[in-house]
């Protein structure tokens, strides 16, 4: 159950840094403004509304995986099953 929770975890942390930075990108480099990705710009904004504080939106994944890495000792930065090693 534990391992479940890490794993989800990682991925939503994961999947949060992935939007965000494609959100950047498509501003930055493309000129492609929220108002312009209609009913993606919705969702999106859905998503985001979830986030009491601007801050939080950029620090969510940082804060999540600085939790992983205190709780389990690993950040588990990139989502995957843990591999178990014979010591």
């Amino acid at each position: 159950m534990k391992e479940r929770f890490v794993l989800a975890v990682s991925w939503w942390c994961f999947a949060h840094a992935s939007l965000v930075g494609f959100l950047l990108i498509s501003y930055q480099v493309f000129d492609v403004g929220p108002r312009d990705l209609g009913v993606i710009n919705d969702l999106v904004q859905g998503y985001f509304d979830l986030f009491p504080e601007t801050a939080l939106v950029i620090g969510f994944p940082f804060i999540g995986w600085l939790v992983l890495w205190i709780v389990t000792g690993s950040p588990r930065i990139l989502p995957r099953k843990q591999v178990a090693t014979d010591d």
